[in-house]
């Protein structure tokens, strides 16, 4: 299972003169996933007259979880 959230704030223009210089602000991220995964597992065989045993039992499982930060800052006059 796979799941995430992201958040943005994006670019934003500021014309400060009548030539068109300006500032442009840039942007703002976060994001967070979650990724979780399991398996499960069984064999078998069996004998026991002049012995052949063959048994597994197999069980695993994974969790992870990241998050993520971004920010940058852009000046143009």
């Amino acid at each position: 299972m796979r799941s995430g959230e992201e958040e943005n704030s994006l670019a934003t223009l500021t014309v400060n003169n009548v030539d068109g210089a300006g500032t442009i602000y840039r942007f703002d991220n976060s994001r967070k996933d979650l990724v979780q995964s399991a398996e499960l597992g069984l064999r078998g065989k069996l004998q026991t007259g002049e012995v052949a045993h063959s048994l597994v039992f197999a069980a695993n499982s994974m969790i992870k979880k990241k998050k993520a930060h971004s920010y940058m800052i852009l000046a143009i006059s």
